[in-house]
Order: structure tokens, then C-alpha cells, then sequence
């Protein structure tokens, strides 16, 4: 059973000699326990090995891919094993006492031959199975709805009332995740409320905050204190910060006008940094990490395409600084001292609140405030769009005919908006 970093690459591999008849399990070396086992049917399966409370081996399924995908498969595995070791929880048991309780056997297998009651975990079930069966972004947003509907998970789906769904997200101690929460169960129940899963009223649950739409930048002043310090210099408070890893990340969140998810997940293969035409250095994001922001019937007529991004000078400097000897092309180029996915981001930004004197902003403000500048400088707004990977560059009738990117104009756009970064804190020569 060998010991690797799994890559999607690995796990179709397994995928394959499992239908050859080769039992076929792989083991992350970046995730204590975690596994993925391939079976005949073509399936992968994943599952976290780990010593349960009463000090005995146990093994926690913890889903499907690519349903559940690498990086999720490690958050989940990671937040199991910290359940189990700090909370005393015993996944096993629990998900035993769930299903007996829904009146079937450990197996899955109905008591009396008949469906068993469909609790609000077997509608999400279902609705991912269905529905959300290839999407992304999916298994984050269902978090979010479980973390918030606690309460209601095991009810039966045909008892819940919108009462009970609307008092749990309106007591909920955050009322902006609450809110984004409810944004995310309405599809659900409106999906189950069709097939008489649910009762149809459960769908009128609304937010306890509106959704408002963010329109926070950084000020010239703040951009100037934080490249500083993301650059590993003394901030304007006088100190240092620390969070190596968060810092190169965020400083190419703003070079490139990125996402976060798009940034962590990134692997030297993706990195063109010597094109042998001599054109400029690219990073092609693949559309398994871009967000979806199509409607859903573009979503279900064509695949969202990678997003080919030319990069500044200042952005392959500094990435080809940080490409160890041995690297290897599924290696993350920004991961945590484990080698694994970069997390603790919001000890991190706070931190960076503190050394830098700046407040308020989140991750997602860098992408806004690179937009909002490079429109200042006079990037004209297709081509800032096009930065941004909207799917929508101009209206939805000329999207129709003109389905230009504009490559060259993006390339160009990034690099003055680089060279404008380092104007910021670089002394004149």
C-alpha cells in the first residue's frame, strides 16, 4: 500500500488497475491517515484510519471522488481526527446510532423492506448525488448548511417546519454565515419540496441579514503598508509579521487579482515560467478550481474552460524563487510547512491586521482593490473582467459572438499594475 502525496493523476491510475482486478489503495503523505481506495465498479473511495476513543483502530468513510475532491478529502480527514482526539467523538458510533434511528441496520439496508424516513442529512444526500454530483463548490456550501442546521440534521425531512429552519438561522451566533447559509439550503428545499420531500413553505426561510454585497478596497496608504509587509519588510507599527506561506499567497492574491482557492491550490505544473517561443510566462488555472459563475443552464451546455493568466515579471521572479531542485509538478507552490494545503487564515490575517495598522479587509477586498486600481490607471473594463475570469466580459449579446480574452491586453494590464505595486514602496532609483 504505498505512501504518496495523492494527486488526481494517482487516483485515476488505481482507478484503472481496480477494474483490471488489482486491489488498489493509496495513502497521503500529507494527511496522517487519510486514504482512497478504488473498486471494480470505478469507483474511489475515501476513508481516515485512526484510533478512536476506547483506543481501538477505526476507519471513518468519508465520501466519494471526485465528489469529494483531494483538498476537501483533507480538510474533512483533518477535522475528523480533530473531533475524535480533542472532542471525544466517535464517528463510528454515531453514524451507527443515526441509521438505526432511521430504522435501518448498519448496512443501509431497510428494516421492514420499506425506504426508511429521509432525514435532512439523506436530502442533502441526495440533492449532492443528483444535483451537485460534479460541482466544486458544493461540499464547502454544505458544510456551511450542516454547521448552521445542526439541530434539524436528523429530523426527518417531511416533519421540518419552516418555523424550526428559520429560528435556528435567525439565533445562529454569526448572522452573515447564517445568512449565506439559508442561500445555500433554499435550492435544496426547493429541490426536495418538488419531489415532496419536504414541506413547500420550508423554501420561504430568509435570510436573518440581508446578503449585502461587499464594495470594501484598500486605500493607496494601506496597499502601501501591507506590500511592505508582505514583502517581509518592518511594517509601519514597526514590526516583522509572520505566516511565510500566508504572506507570499496573499502578495500573489494581489498581483494576479485571484482567488484564494485559486492561489492555495496551485501546483508547479500549472507554471510556465520559460516559454521555449519566448512568449510571456503563464499560470493556466484549471477549471476544476475556478468558481463557476455561469447561469446553470451555460453550466450544463459546455464546461467552464482554464483560465490562462500572463504573468508580470515581479509574479515569475518571485515564484521561480520559491520552485525547490526536486520539485515535482503536483507539489503545491504555496503549501503549509507539511508540505499540505495553506490554512489558519484567519489567525493570519489578523496578524497581518496588527503589523501592518490596516483592519477590515478580507482576502477576496485584494482581488476588488487590484480591479478598482487598474481601472483607475485606465484598464479598460473588458479586459479588468477578463483579469477576473468573470464569465460575462461585456454584454451577454456580444459574449454571444466575441469570445476573445484578450490575452494580450490582460498581460499587459498585470504588469502595469505590478510595476505600480512596487512604485509603492521601491525608492526612486
Amino acid at each position: 500500500m504505498p505512501t504518496v502525496r495523492v494527486t488526481d493523476a494517482a487516483i485515476k491510475k488505481i482507478i484503472a488497475d481496480a477494474a483490471a482486478g488489482v486491489r488498489s489503495e493509496l495513502t497521503d503523505a500529507s494527511t496522517p491517515g487519510l486514504k482512497v481506495r478504488a473498486t471494480k465498479d470505478g469507483r474511489a473511495v475515501w476513508s481516515i484510519k485512526l484510533r478512536g476513543p476506547t483506543g481501538g483502530q477505526v476507519r471513518v468513510t468519508l465520501g466519494e471522488y471526485p465528489h469529494l475532491g483531494i483538498s476537501d478529502a483533507r480538510r474533512e480527514a483533518a477535522l475528523i481526527r480533530h473531533q475524535v482526539r480533542h472532542e471525544g467523538k466517535d464517528p463510528t458510533a454515531e453514524k451507527k446510532a443515526l441509521r438505526q434511528k432511521a430504522g435501518t441496520p448498519v448496512d443501509g439496508t431497510p428494516v421492514d423492506g420499506t425506504p426508511a424516513e429521509m432525514t435532512l442529512t439523506g436530502l442533502l444526500d441526495e440533492f449532492t448525488r443528483v444535483v451537485k454530483h460534479d460541482s466544486q463548490t458544493w461540499p464547502d456550501y454544505r458544510r456551511r448548511i450542516e454547521l448552521v442546521f445542526k439541530a434539524l440534521l436528523d429530523k426527518p425531512a417531511s416533519s421540518l417546519s419552516l418555523a424550526d429552519l428559520q429560528r435556528l438561522a435567525d439565533t445562529y451566533k454569526a448572522l452573515g454565515g447564517a445568512s449565506r447559509s439559508v442561500a445555500y439550503l433554499r435550492p435544496v428545499l426547493k429541490w426536495g419540496a418538488a419531489r415532496d420531500y419536504v414541506d413547500f413553505k420550508t423554501t420561504l426561510i430568509s435570510p436573518p441579514r440581508p446578503n449585502m454585497q461587499r464594495e470594501r478596497f484598500l486605500t493607496v496608504d494601506e496597499l502601501k503598508a501591507l506590500v511592505t509587509v508582505l514583502r517581509g519588510e518592518v511594517g509601519p507599527t514597526g514590526k516583522r509579521a509572520a505566516y511565510g506561506h500566508h504572506r507570499t499567497a496573499l502578495l500573489m492574491i494581489l498581483y494576479t487579482a485571484t482567488r484564494r482557492n485559486e492561489v492555495c491550490g496551485a501546483t508547479w505544473a500549472e507554471f510556465d515560467l520559460d516559454p521555449t517561443d519566448g512568449s510571456q510566462p503563464t499560470w493556466t488555472i484549471p477549471a476544476s478550481r475556478i468558481k463557476d459563475t455561469r447561469r446553470a443552464v451555460s453550466k450544463s451546455r459546455k464546461k467552464k474552460p482554464p483560465h490562462v493568466l500572463p504573468l508580470p515579471r515581479q509574479v515569475v521572479d518571485f515564484v521561480r524563487a520559491r520552485r525547490p531542485e526536486n520539485w515535482r509538478p503536483d507539489d503545491l507552490v504555496f503549501p503549509n510547512e507539511a508540505g499540505g494545503g495553506l490554512g489558519g487564515w484567519d489567525r493570519a490575517t489578523k496578524h497581518l491586521f496588527d503589523v501592518t495598522g490596516t483592519s477590515g479587509w478580507t482576502r477576496h477586498d485584494l482581488r476588488r482593490t487590484a480591479a478598482t486600481m487598474m481601472g483607475e490607471m485606465g484598464t479598460l473594463p473588458h479586459v479588468i473582467e477578463s483579469v477576473l475570469n468573470h464569465a460575462t466580459i461585456h454584454s451577454s449579446l456580444a459574449d454571444t459572438y466575441n469570445r476573445s480574452r484578450y490575452l494580450t491586453e490582460v498581460g499587459e494590464a498585470l504588469q502595469k499594475w505590478a510595476d505600480w505595486i512596487d512604485g509603492l514602496v521601491d525608492k526612486p532609483r
